[in-house]
């Protein structure tokens, strides 16, 4: 299973490619909690507890964080549950007892990714060798060789005014309390002249090097799906695969696909059911990126990925 690394009040609507948060984007900021500014990525591989061992399945252990309060419309996070995505919100502080708690088979990877308005790719899905059906909300999404991804990114946003004293001058502060805008979006890149087959670290997209193109541009992002929010840092974000009835409970019967076909291309189809034995349903989009799914023999492995934003310690307006 391949896999890359990469909280909040919604927003509607992403914003353009090109979008800013009045910040200077290009360098590290004094943080509110320490002294990075920007995204704690940290993804690591949860399996089923073998017999005997002293863990727990990793949907039972986040269950205990479904009724949190998410900071994203509803209507968002239940097409991301149609996808097969699972999100919920844990306080920071509660990110390592999460992970304790389940069986990781593979190394915790953890990287800090500063603010940048450019999207970065978070996680790689496993390569699909064949064409084949994804699920979405939508409907399936006729997927061609390639990989889906997670896309992340983020910039400084104010938040509300903070009381503080009059300075010498007589002139009150004007700092506002800081947050992170972020946002994260499905993207499906396929092998094809638009395709840039060639990894990239956020590392090498974030240092401007010629000739490294945006990750956006590496294949077809689904943007009516982004999650769009202001973070204030004091919870994590867990994306997670879904697997069995947790999937199917929130599967709908709608198989129209999206009328936002420009942005949802490659070809979207609708499933089409004939006579005979009844057609299985695709894998997820949640599956394919996010699971071992594709695998011969599949060990119902996900990738469990915590989103965590770090805000600077205050948001200046200039006089």
């Amino acid at each position: 299973m391949c896999c890359a690394l990469i909280g909040c009040a919604a927003r509607g609507g992403a914003t353009s490619d090109r979008a800013t948060g009045g910040a200077d984007l290009s360098r590290p900021l004094a943080g509110a909690r320490g002294s990075f500014v920007g995204l704690e990525l940290t993804t690591w591989v949860a399996s089923d507890p073998a017999i005997g061992q002293n863990s727990a399945v990793p949907e039972s252990v986040l269950s205990a964080y479904a009724s949190r309060a998410l900071p994203f419309p509803q209507e968002m996070v239940k097409a991301w549950r149609m996808c097969g995505v699972g999100v919920v919100s844990v306080p920071a502080s509660d990110v390592a007892r999460v992970r304790e708690r389940m069986t990781v088979s593979s190394a915790v990877q953890a990287l800090q990714v500063p603010l940048s308005p450019r999207w970065l790719t978070g996680v790689t899905g496993a390569r699909v060798d064949s064409p084949q059906l994804v699920g979405l909300d939508s409907g399936p999404l006729r997927m061609e060789r390639g990989e889906a991804r997670l896309l992340v990114r983020a910039w400084a946003s104010p938040g509300e005014a903070e009381s503080r004293p009059i300075d010498r001058s007589g002139k009150g502060n004007n700092a506002l309390r800081a947050l992170v805008q972020v946002q994260v979006a499905p993207q499906i890149v396929t092998d094809g002249p638009a395709s840039t087959p060639t990894r990239r670290t956020p590392a090498e997209l974030l240092s401007g090097s010629p000739g490294l193109a945006m990750d956006a541009e590496a294949g077809q992002v689904l943007t009516r799906l982004t999650l769009d929010a202001a973070c204030d840092g004091s919870e994590a974000y867990i994306f997670y695969p879904l697997f069995g009835t947790a999937k199917e409970a929130d599967r709908t019967t709608n198989t129209t696909p999206s009328t936002d076909t420009k942005a949802d291309s490659p070809a979207a189809m609708p499933m089409k059911r004939a006579m005979g034995p009844e057609t299985p349903e695709p894998l997820t989009l949640g599956e394919v990126m996010l699971s071992d799914a594709l695998a011969l023999r599949p060990r119902r492995e996900r990738t469990i990925l915590v989103v965590l934003p770090r805000p600077p310690a205050e948001y200046r307006l200039i006089e």
